[in-house]
């Protein structure tokens, strides 16, 4: 059989899979204390849970990057955290505030805050599915 011939087959899986999906995740955020300091829970076949993003650098409400320039520019210390080519060093002013370099005011000072997003996932143990299936089938 062709592969256009699984195409149905696949797409109603790949529906049941983000529908499935979409209710683990319900459940996940809707039960914070099950995650405890983990972030993840295990189960039989897997684990779900919450991994933390990469921290990026976005401008607070009525700012934009050249008028966060503009300020970086106007302080003492803001020149360290400009660019040659006069843009923000948006990585420095991460590795900035993970350090602790900054306070909240600051960065409010210059128009910027540092979020961090979270991405839901859900993790199966492909082994243990494995092992389990081979057993049912002996």
């Amino acid at each position: 059989m062709e592969r256009n011939g699984y195409t149905p087959a696949l797409d109603q899986c790949g529906a049941d899979i983000k529908t499935k999906s979409a209710l683990v995740q319900a459940w996940a955020e809707a039960n914070p204390d099950e995650f405890s300091k983990k972030k993840h829970v295990d189960f039989f076949a897997g684990k779900v849970g919450f991994r933390t993003g990469t921290p990026k650098l976005k401008c607070v409400t009525g700012w934009t990057f050249n008028r966060v320039l503009e300020k970086l520019q106007s302080l003492a210390w803001g020149h360290a955290f400009v660019r040659v080519k006069s843009e923000v060093d948006k990585e420095a002013i991460i590795a900035g505030h993970a350090q602790g370099t900054f306070q909240p005011a600051e960065l409010r000072e210059i128009g910027v805050k540092v979020e961090q997003d979270e991405a839901f996932f859900i993790e199966p143990n492909l082994a243990v599915i494995q092992d389990r299936l081979v057993k049912e089938a002996a």
